[in-house]
């Protein structure tokens, strides 16, 4: 059930069927020569898509606008400033609380947004214990949030070399699942190298002195068939805990 393709009474009957929203979060970035930069965004929409047939959810229209900066060197990059994302994403799902929605699901297909989704579940939280010791906290929504993970799909694979990451075969391949048609496999045809990171830390560079092509490995091996083997796979770890979040009660005594 996509919330922006309801009508709005359709959206407050729904509401009092369930209180599980999907939030997609993709971003605009370069995705190398062959796959829109709306990537994954149309991934994170694919996956909602299929969990809300098997849990009933809705789903809220994909987030593309993202924090990117290390993306910034390559063409095609729309970067958006962390505190403003933190901000997006609270008023988003006040709106969705507001609406009946409550319990608020970030399928997250985009590396880096974790840690303004983080920053914000902590901030909610933060807000709703802000009141006397003897009262329970009851924030205004409750957030989980799940990051894609290649590892499931890596079985499928077929790149030798292993080298998997940002626009690799099996995020090809999750394209070839989601929207074939924008994926253009003849236009990468050298392997994509990821140049070893200097110092083993966490820190930030320009992402294009590491993937000089804007992609990692050998995309052009995935096929539509390994793609939506990749896509089954990366679905089946996100509906596990879709189905988890679904039937929690935050406020229930424990």
């Amino acid at each position: 059930m996509r919330w922006y393709e309801m009508t709005g009474p359709e959206v407050g009957e729904f509401a009092a069927t369930t209180d599980l929203a999907l939030a997609p979060i993709g971003c605009v970035e370069m995705h190398g020569p062959h796959l829109p930069t709306g990537s994954d965004g149309f991934i994170a929409t694919e996956v909602c898509d299929r969990i809300a047939a098997e849990v009933s959810c809705i789903v809220l229209p994909p987030l593309f606008y993202n924090i990117n900066a290390s993306m910034k060197s390559y063409p095609g990059t729309i970067s958006i400033p962390a505190d403003v994302m933190v901000q997006l994403y609270d008023a988003i799902f006040r709106e969705c609380a507001r609406n009946g929605f409550r319990k608020i699901f970030a399928v997250i297909c985009h590396g880096g947004s974790e840690t303004p989704v983080q920053f914000l579940a902590n901030l909610v939280h933060e807000r709703a214990t802000l009141k006397a010791p003897s009262e329970r906290a009851r924030p205004e929504y409750y957030l989980f949030s799940k990051t894609i993970s290649l590892a499931r799909a890596r079985e499928f694979a077929k790149s030798a070399d292993g080298q998997f990451g940002h626009a690799c075969e099996i995020e090809t391949g999750l394209n070839l699942a989601a929207r074939p048609e924008l994926v253009k496999l003849e236009k990468a045809t050298e392997t994509g190298e990821r140049n070893p990171r200097a110092v083993s830390a966490n820190y930030y560079i320009d992402w294009i002195r590491e993937v000089p092509r804007g992609y990692i490995g050998e995309p052009w091996l995935a096929t539509p068939d390994s793609g939506e083997r990749f896509m089954q796979a990366v679905v089946q770890d996100f509906l596990e805990a879709a189905k988890r979040i679904s039937a929690y009660d935050p406020e229930r005594d424990v």
